[in-house]
C-alpha cells in the first residue's frame, strides 16, 4: 500500500493505493476523512498520476463529496 498527499484549493487530499483500488480522502486535524474508492485502472491514460488523481478529487468536489 502507498499513500500521497495531494495539496489542491487549500485542502490536502490523501491518495492511498492498494492493488487494483485507490482511495481518496481529504485530511481533517485528527484523520481523514475517506470520500471514495476508484479502481486504478481508471486513471490509466496518456495522465501522469498525480493529474489524473487532481482530476478525480476535482469531480469528487464539485459533486459534494
Amino acid at each position: 500500500m502507498t499513500e500521497r498527499e495531494i495539496q489542491m484549493d487549500g485542502q490536502s487530499y490523501v491518495c492511498e493505493s492498494n492493488g487494483d483500488e485507490v482511495r481518496i480522502g481529504r485530511r481533517t486535524p485528527s484523520s481523514v476523512e475517506w470520500l471514495e474508492t476508484v479502481p486504478r485502472d481508471s486513471l490509466a491514460g496518456s495522465a501522469d498520476d498525480e493529474v489524473a488523481l487532481r482530476g478525480v478529487i476535482s469531480a469528487i468536489v464539485e459533486r459534494g463529496g
